[in-house]
């Protein structure tokens, strides 16, 4: 009953170790147990940046969701999501997690709060924080593209941020599932244009496409042809930038969408050709292969038959003939040296 006075004794010296203790107390209590009192302290708890603090502050916002998930928001749209990266993982799995936090009970003034405050993170790899971007972009995708767009300019200026990380195989943030996505996508792509005019490419415009959208489809592409069709260098780095993320098997997949990218970048110039094929090899050899040692990987064999089947009947002046042909080189290698080394593993048995 003489809690709050005892609280207020301990808070007078106002020091870390005072607030680490008040909080965990407060963490080990049930949601019910917070009155008007409570609250005036719990809210100054939620505004610490002292890491053990808001580390009790996220077990207290899963207390209080339990009864008023209104108020779990409400606070922690206070929260520093800096200073401790489990908590911020914490407090983003609570909003994430439907059971806990209903997508319905955050406000679209909250949901601008939460998405923009993300954009100080160093990184956006947590799981929760990515689940809380998916449920996000089905809510604001304007807010997220906003946040994203600050982080790319940020990092093309300092480093200081990583982009969002891409996602080859599955369908990202689900970009393209809301009614406005495409239209979204686009205007972000003639955004990132806009951005490279005039300077080196800095930002990794493909890691963000990938991380909302995910394996390249015809939407994707479609859009990417159509940015082709602007016809300057800028726009053949921005649709390069997105290429050097595309899937590992996107060569083996979509040979038309290559013939016309290609076709369309030597308009340009015999450079943005070069562009356009530097980043459809590094989607194609990043990731790697697997199989057993000595025996040739699938992957190489897979890309040697598709590109020989391309190569025929094509001219040498096709710009598709010199990307292809350095492809079915890059494979032999790989087949080359794994026939080295089962070789070399013959010769030590023997």
């Amino acid at each position: 009953p003489n809690r709050h006075v005892l609280v207020a004794e301990i808070l007078d010296t106002d020091s870390p170790r005072a607030w680490e203790l008040v909080s965990e107390a407060y963490a080990r209590q049930a949601g019910e147990f917070f009155t008007k009192t409570d609250l005036v302290i719990v809210r100054r708890i939620f505004l610490s940046h002292e890491p053990m603090v808001l580390h009790h502050a996220a077990v207290i916002a899963h207390q209080i969701a339990a009864r008023h998930p209104t108020l779990a928001v409400e606070l922690i749209c206070t929260a520093d999501f800096g200073a401790n990266p489990r908590a911020t993982h914490d407090f983003f799995m609570w909003l994430a997690h439907r059971q806990t936090i209903p997508t319905e009970v955050i406000t679209k003034p909250q949901w601008e709060i939460l998405i923009q405050r993300l954009a100080r993170l160093r990184e956006l790899d947590d799981h929760w924080v990515r689940a809380f971007l998916k449920k996000a972009v089905a809510e604001s995708p304007a807010e997220v593209i906003k946040m994203l767009q600050a982080r790319l300019v940020e990092d093309a200026r300092s480093f200081e941020f990583r982009t969002l990380r891409r996602d080859r195989k599955g369908a990202g943030l689900a970009l393209l599932s809301h009614s406005d996505g495409i239209t979204i996508l686009r205007d972000f792509l003639a955004w990132a244009v806009h951005q490279q005019v005039g300077r080196n490419l800095a930002m990794d415009i493909g890691s963000t496409v990938s991380g909302l959208c995910g394996k390249y489809g015809p939407d994707v592409l479609g859009l990417l042809l159509e940015l082709l069709s602007g016809g300057t260098q800028a726009h053949v780095d921005v649709v390069a930038s997105v290429l050097r993320s595309a899937h590992q098997t996107f060569v083996l997949e979509e040979t038309p969408f290559i013939r016309q990218a290609l076709n369309q970048a030597e308009v340009v110039s015999e450079q943005a050709a070069r562009d356009l094929s530097s980043a459809l090899w590094s989607a194609t050899v990043t990731g790697g292969s697997g199989g057993a040692v000595g025996e040739p990987f699938k992957e190489d064999l897979d890309l040697k038959a598709h590109s020989e089947e391309v190569l025929k009947g094509l001219s040498k002046l096709d710009p598709m003939c010199s990307f292809y042909s350095d492809l079915i080189r890059h494979a032999n290698e790989n087949i080359d040296r794994q026939a080295r080394e089962k070789k070399a593993m013959l010769e030590e048995e023997e």
